[in-house]
Formats: C-alpha cells, structure tokens, sequence
C-alpha cells in the first residue's frame, strides 16, 4: 500500500506545499488536511488549492489523520508534537522532513504518546525558495528520501516507505546515527 486515508501536512514552506501538490497529483490519500500557524501561508495555501483543508487549528488538523509528516524547522518540533498529542489517534503514523534525526527523536519522542508511530525521515531536496507558492509535484522526483525506522515495525515502515517511493523518491532505510555522522552531526542520536 503506498497511500494513506487521511494525511495531515504540518507546515506549508517549500518541503510541505511540495508534498502536498505531489499527494495530489498521484492521489495519495483520500482527504489532504494542512495545517500552517500563519495565516498569510494559509490563505495562500487555500488559493493554491494545495489541500481539501487548510486549517489553523491543530486538534481538528490531525484528529483523524492515518499520517502526519511535520515539515517544520526542526526547533519548532517538540512544541508542535506536544500541541498535537492529545489529539492523535490510536496508530497514527508521525514522520517528519528535519535534517538532523537525533535531536529530533530526543525532542518529539517523549511528547507523543505510545500509541503513536514516530519513524523520522528526511527528504534530500530543495530549492532556495520557500513558501507555498515555492513548491512544486516533482521536488522529489529521484532525490534521496532517508527513513529511520526508530524502533518500528517493519509493515509500518515499509507503508511508510511506499507512501513516499510513490512521491517518486528513492528511498532508503539509515540508521539514526549513521545518517547524523552523514550530515556532521557525530553521536547525536543517544539520549
């Protein structure tokens, strides 16, 4: 299965907004909920058409959601994850696009509950533009998509792992520490 019921994308910049249009154009999942604090990233959101809603709210953002992908900058993570805990339902899939995997799992781990799946991930593409109207389907189009599993099951991450081949990534499972010495950043990954 490479598709969910119901996604939520935190976070409308190039990363989200990009996600978001190639969700759409290879009709990923059935409803496409998005949720930006700002409201001016919102509104340009709604005109852009990128979701079926745009919301400001986060309960209602995530409630219903089989996966949520946090595309926010890593510090926002922690605070993001408390906000949205309480309101995640039984087995929901939580992944993010942060590109350093150890501080993300020390800080949004322990704030969401044990009912929720974190797999960390990290997309290897951009641009130098940002912002919803940056986007486009194809970002990720044969670029690197890394997948820590973080424990999981491997049904859950291989799910995970189609969703995001069929975003037309090239996706590849790394360990945690392995993929933080990658990118300079030794011995993160151990709390």
């Amino acid at each position: 299965m490479s598709r969910y019921p119901e996604i939520t994308i935190i976070g409308l910049g190039l990363i989200g907004s990009s996600l978001a249009r190639a969700i759409k154009s290879k009709l990923l999942c059935d409803r496409l909920v998005l949720f930006d604090a700002n409201a001016e990233v919102r509104d340009k959101a709604m005109a852009l058409g990128l979701g079926d809603v745009v919301t400001d709210d986060i309960a209602m953002a995530v409630q219903d959601a089989d996966l949520v992908v946090m595309a926010i900058p890593v510090g926002a993570m922690a605070n993001v994850a408390g906000e949205m805990a309480p309101h995640l339902k039984h087995g929901v899939v939580i992944t993010d696009t942060g590109s350093t995997k150890g501080s993300v799992i020390k800080d949004v781990s322990p704030a969401l509950p044990d009912h929720a799946i974190f797999i960390p991930s990290h997309p290897i593409a951009g641009t130098e533009y940002s912002g919803p109207e940056a986007g486009f389907a194809t970002l990720f189009q044969d670029r690197y998509w890394i997948v820590i599993p973080n424990g999981a099951d491997d049904a859950t991450t291989e799910t995970l792992k189609a969703f995001l081949s069929a975003t037309g990534a090239i996706v590849e499972t790394m360990d945690c520490d392995y993929h933080d010495k990658v990118w300079l950043l030794p011995h993160t990954c151990h709390t």
